[in-house]
């Protein structure tokens, strides 16, 4: 099992060819009236599919404008988010413990509303959640379920940006519940693992032991991919019910992290940890804002009062409120 979160963008990319049908040939009256009452279903049949895919497209608006991407300060490496909550001062995005690790000094938060730098971060004790702060209004906001979903009947939706691309929307369902072995990273070797004929190899040729954590989980059966760490997991409703944060494989379905993690950490966890301010931190203003971007670290609120932005300086005070 592997996590997915930390993916680097590829240089190119696969080409796939479009298959073309030959054309239809008809010999005779009757083969004409076939053609043409096919043709004619076709085009009805296409017609209807537009209506739907412009109603689908529609409906799945707020998934796809919540969702963001988490990257370190070159914008190279990362993962994806989800909006919680965006005011016109300051917005928070969820996303894993292991993708918050790329933003440790220095990170991005990249959206439609533009690009923000990582001002905040929150780490989970619980399981592999983190929250993010930034300075900018990243014009989203997500309604974090009542409850959880029914496995093996409840449609789950996956928005994310696998491998860094674009929004990427899947499809499945919620299934069962697992306890699962993740390998978090590695840690040193210490004299008597060298020593140690069962280890030596290990450390010898990775520099270090594994570090295996065992994580309550949630199985979707929509696909994910490398960079999908991070991903809201929505229900019909289009309501946060998980978080995606492993996978096997270069595409496969989901491990997410359960409903109740998710609304603990939102509503409980995160108000009992203080936000740790990343080093290196770049000073980078939405592309697209309706007033100035304060970045942290940049202007403290004394000066933002002298500036006249008293209900900022406010807003950059409070903490999140659901």
């Amino acid at each position: 099992m592997q996590i997915l979160g930390v993916k680097k963008k590829r240089n190119q990319l696969s080409r796939y060819d479009i298959a073309i049908n030959k054309p239809l040939e008809a010999g005779d009256g009757m083969k004409k009236m076939n053609v043409m009452m096919c043709l004619l279903a076709s085009v009805l049949l296409l017609a209807g599919c537009s209506t739907t895919g412009q109603k689908r497209s529609a409906d799945s608006r707020d998934i796809v404008s919540n969702s963001v991407s988490v990257t370190n300060n070159e914008s190279n490496s990362g993962g994806s988010g989800t909006v919680l909550k965006s005011s016109d001062s300051v917005s928070y995005v969820l996303t894993n413990s292991h993708v918050c690790e790329v933003a440790e000094e220095g990170g991005l938060v990249h959206g439609e509303a533009g690009t923000f730098a990582v001002a905040g971060l929150k780490h989970s004790k619980q399981h592999d959640l983190c929250l993010i702060k930034v300075y900018g209004n990243l014009r989203a906001s997500t309604k974090l379920a009542k409850r959880g979903a029914e496995p093996f009947r409840s449609e789950a939706l996956i928005s994310g940006h696998p491998s860094l691309y674009p929004t990427v929307i899947t499809r499945g369902h919620f299934s069962g519940r697992e306890t699962i072995q993740v390998m978090t990273g590695f840690e040193e070797c210490k004299e008597e693992d060298v020593k140690d004929p069962n280890k030596a190899l290990m450390c010898m040729f990775f520099g270090g032991l594994p570090v295996v954590k065992n994580y309550d989980s949630v199985l979707v059966s929509a696909t994910i991919m490398p960079g999908s760490s991070g991903s809201g997991v929505f229900n019909k409703d289009h309501e946060l019910t998980g978080v995606a944060f492993a996978g096997s494989g270069d595409l496969g379905y989901a491990w997410t992290v359960p409903y109740e993690y998710v609304r603990n950490f939102i509503l409980v966890e995160s108000k009992s940890i203080k936000f740790k301010t990343p080093s290196n931190r770049l000073n980078i203003f939405a592309k697209k804002r309706s007033r100035q971007n304060i970045e942290a670290g940049k202007m403290t609120c004394k000066t933002s009062q002298r500036m006249r932005f008293k209900k900022t300086c406010k807003l950059l005070d409070q903490d999140m409120v659901f």
